[in-house]
């Protein structure tokens, strides 16, 4: 892993480490839990099959007392064994983070014609992870930017976006929304339409995104 520390910004690379697993991210829980005056962290993880939905469980322990947190980014690719209980420790990791104004959140699972991984493709974040997102995104107040990426999450439907869209409508400090989706064939164009005209009508928002 690639990791860079400042006083208030901690990045935190794991690309390709197959040997980086639960335990990894137990460390990096007990990093945060002693920075406490953390404003901005990006955490990008990309082919690392070791880790699984514990490590997820370790992580958001170290969010709990972030209370500065002002930027976070969490970027997530082709990681094979993390599933829907995974990723709703890691929305739940958001809860506790009242200062967060900007907030990325990146989800890429293998594409159909990926040739690198000989194992029957499978949807690892469906729609009860975007609901779970959507809950815990609704205690946050301060939020002025949002960007959310989906690639490849034939898990994902129209069900699950409508969860978002319903969330961010309480963005009432919101000025930039951006949603890229990618061959997510469960969410149709009508629906990515429709978001965009309701939010121009719901909140402040000036950029939309889609």
């Amino acid at each position: 892993p690639y990791t860079t520390l400042f006083r208030s910004s901690l990045v935190y690379t794991i690309s390709e480490c197959h040997k980086f697993d639960d335990h990894g991210l137990r460390y990096l829980s007990c990093q945060l839990q002693q920075s406490k005056e953390l404003k901005h962290f990006i955490l990008r993880v990309t082919w690392c099959e070791a880790i699984t939905d514990k490590g997820l469980e370790h992580l958001e322990k170290g969010f709990r007392n972030l209370k500065a947190l002002e930027t976070l980014r969490f970027h997530f690719s082709k990681c094979l064994n993390i599933s829907d209980i995974g990723y709703s420790f890691l929305a739940q990791s958001l809860a506790g983070c009242d200062s967060l104004k900007d907030i990325s959140l990146s989800f890429e699972e293998l594409s159909e014609f990926n040739s690198l991984v000989s194992r029957p493709r499978k949807a690892t974040l469906t729609n009860k992870a975007l609901e779970s997102f959507a809950q815990n995104l609704s205690l946050l107040h301060k939020i002025e930017k949002l960007e959310i990426i989906l690639a490849n999450c034939e898990g994902v439907s129209d069900k699950g976006l409508n969860s978002l869209t319903k969330a961010i409508e309480e963005f009432r400090l919101l000025k930039t929304l951006t949603f890229s989706l990618s061959s997510c064939n469960g969410i149709s164009d009508i629906s990515m339409q429709s978001l965009k005209k309701h939010l121009h009508q719901t909140t402040g928002v000036k950029t939309v995104n889609v």
